[in-house]
This record gives structure tokens, sequence and C-alpha cells, in this order.
């Protein structure tokens, strides 16, 4: 019988899902062409001149990366300088001081203009290869993959704690392990989730920056946003089924081992009953 309750529930969740996928085949056609979008499309490529004028626009930034690490290093030894000769609660009532934080100010100042002419001149070696460019797509791939990342190890910590919390709570309540197992994998499946839809808000929220670095005139940002949100959830959505199908794939297999053990022990002991009588 059980066997048999096992068999009809993954047959339930099987018709269910066939029941959904025919209930909503927008909704199917709009995630496999997301999904399609994430694997194939790399970008467009860029041609001969347009890469000669990014690589000179990226020698821009190069020196003007290196004027910057000059202009750090002594913007915070003017700062450092300029902290030893504070006063009480951080006042500044001696000349010296005064002259320090002057220093500080005019350096900090210096940095800044330069962090501008950095960034101007990046966005300027962008734009000049465009948003649909495999730079573009690379770059936008490279922000989905950090991000995915980050939320995989926010689900892998909090899962460590649970399972660890449970545990000790589990031992309290002298609580079985087979239901503790459970706990812990609801609990994952839970974490993955919040840490997937973490990580794609997460993405969703840099990715109009990049946009924006770009330089792209306000159609094509707002189609290769809308394009990148869709392939990103995608994905998510589709590495979440992957999860959910393998708990409960777990979860199936097991709880068939489980019963056919113990008929196996069942049947041993009226054999075992048999052989006394």
């Amino acid at each position: 019988m059980a066997l048999a309750q096992i068999d009809e529930a993954s047959g339930v969740l099987i018709n269910y899902g066939i029941h959904a996928i025919r209930k909503n085949p927008v909704k199917v056609v709009v995630w496999a062409l997301g999904l399609l979008i994430c694997l194939l499309f790399n970008g467009v490529a860029v041609t001969r001149e347009q890469q000669e004028k990014f690589n000179s626009s990226l020698e821009k930034v190069r020196n003007v990366e290196d004027s910057l690490d000059v202009a750090i290093v002594k913007m915070q030894q003017s700062e450092a300088d300029y902290r030893m000769n504070q006063g009480w609660f951080w006042s500044c009532n001696t000349a010296l001081c005064k002259d320090q934080k002057k220093k500080f100010e005019d350096d900090k100042a210096s940095v800044d203009a330069m962090k501008k002419v950095r960034s101007d001149a990046l966005s300027s070696a962008k734009s000049s290869v465009g948003l649909f460019s495999t730079y573009g797509v690379s770059e936008t791939r490279w922000l989905f993959n950090d991000q995915f990342t980050k939320g995989k190890r926010f689900a892998q910590r909090q899962s460590w704690w649970d399972a660890l919390w449970m545990g000790i709570g589990a031992m309290g309540r002298d609580e079985g392990l087979i239901n503790y197992l459970m706990r812990v994998l609801m609990n994952v499946l839970i974490n993955f989730t919040l840490g997937v839809i973490g990580a794609l808000i997460g993405f969703l929220w840099n990715l109009w920056s990049l946009v924006i670095e770009y330089r792209a005139n306000l159609l094509s940002a707002l189609i290769f946003f809308t394009l990148a949100a869709l392939a990103a959830a995608s994905f998510a959505a589709a590495w979440l089924f992957g999860i959910y199908m393998a708990a409960a794939g777990t979860v199936y297999v097991g709880g068939r081992f489980l019963v056919a053990n113990m008929r196996l022990q069942d049947d041993a002991r009226r054999q075992q009953r048999g052989r006394l009588d």
C-alpha cells in the first residue's frame, strides 16, 4: 500500500506539471525563449574599426588609472596627516590641522575628478562597440554569474546553520532521523529559492547601471534590459526547477527504498515466526 501511495503521489505531481504546461502555453514559450537567449546569444561581433576605437579608449583608461593610483596614495597620506592633527571630538582648530584638512580636501577633489575622467573614458570605450556586442553580452553574463554565485553562497551558508540548529533541536526533542532530514531538505529548498530570487533582484538592480555605461539610446537600452531580464529569469526558473526535481526524485527513491526495506523486514519476521510455529 505504501509503494502504491508513493507511485500515486508521483503520478499526481507529473500530471499536475503536464496540466500546468498545457494551461499556460504562452508562459512556457516565453520561458523557453529566455532560456535560448541565455544559452545561445553571445552578442554581435565588432568590426575592425570598432575594435581599434575600443582599444584606443581603453589605453586612455589605463593611463588615467595609473595616475589615479598615485593620487589615491597621496590622498590617503594627507588624510592620515589630517586625522593625526585633529583635537578632541574630531575638532580642527589649529593652523596645522586646518592646512592638513585643506590639503586632504584638495587631494580628494583631484581623485574624484580623475575617477570621473576614467568613468567617461570607459563609457566612451563601451559605447564604441555597442550594448549588443560581444563585450556588452559578456559583461552582462559576468554580472549575472557574480550575483548568482553570491545567492548560492548565501543559501549554502544559511542551510548549514539551519541544519546545525535543527540538529540541536532534534536531539532535544528526540526527533527521528527521517523527520529531521525532511525538515533540512525543505529548508535547503527555501534557502536556495530565496538566494536565487535575491540574486535575480541584485542582477536587475545593477543591470541598468551597466546599460547606462554603454550610452545606448533609450529604445536599445529598454530592449536589451528586457531581453537580459527575461534570460536571467528563465535561467533562474530552470535552475530552481532542476533543484526541486532533484529533491523530489531523492524523496521518491528514498521512500521506495525505505518501504522495500520494511517489506523485507516484515517478510523476514513472518518466516521466522513460521519456523518457530
